[in-house]
């Protein structure tokens, strides 16, 4: 999935204005300032991914009841490997809102062959590390476009699969981001992406306001 982020060149030249006496403020230049733009857009990118937000608890949080509802749906499933993949039969379990149900009982509905525990627990783990891995994406490319973006340690460590190229100087600046995991678009949808990048603009200007009127 790729974002591009540009400037209208027809803005008004208020807005021109405002954006170089926010990077003469910041000590940087007008490619600096819709650089952090960029950033913030890529942070409102990633917040749009489940679970919403950047809290680093509520993400663990998260990851741990994936882990509980891809155990609860393979346990005792008694699958035969001719038969169905363990990722097949997690999706097989999950209902209308993408989860488990916590009564669900798969014991008996397979005889021939159990899933093993080691298969069961690493499956487990990579579907964890999948979600955070989504919001991680578009924090490195946040990072490559605006490299001052803070990104808490836990994110970064799982940074991967995010780019961003620059082009243009002055009001004819973009910049485009970039999240190549295969996965992104089974998980985040176009309005998803237009909610986070009118919310980053939005805050983006608000902060610039703020800081010419200090």
């Amino acid at each position: 999935m790729r974002i591009s982020i540009d400037i209208d060149r027809r803005s008004s030249r208020e807005v021109e204005r405002q954006l170089l006496e926010y990077a003469k403020r910041k000590g940087t230049d007008m490619e600096g300032a819709i650089d952090e733009l960029a950033g913030d857009c890529a942070k409102q990118l990633a917040s749009r991914l489940q679970p919403y937000g950047l809290a680093v608890g509520k993400m663990k949080k998260f990851q741990r009841s994936i882990i509980a509802q891809a155990n609860r749906a393979l346990k005792n499933a008694n699958l035969s490997p001719s038969q169905i993949t363990p990722a097949a039969a997690h999706e097989m379990r999950r209902n209308s809102k993408g989860q488990v149900p916590r009564n669900l009982i798969t014991s008996g509905q397979f005889k021939r062959r159990p899933i093993s525990v080691a298969d069961r627990l690493a499956y487990a783990e990579r579907k964890s590390k999948a979600a955070g891995t989504a919001k991680g994406a578009w924090l490195e490319a946040g990072r490559r476009a605006y490299p001052k973006l803070k990104v808490a340690k836990f994110f970064a460590k799982l940074r991967k699969g995010g780019l961003a190229t620059k082009s243009g100087k002055k009001m004819k600046r973009q910049v485009e981001l970039t999240n190549s995991l295969d996965y992104i678009r089974a998980i985040m949808t176009d309005n998803d992406v237009q909610v986070a990048l009118s919310r980053a603009y939005r805050g983006f200007f608000g902060k610039l306001k703020r800081a010419i009127e200090k």
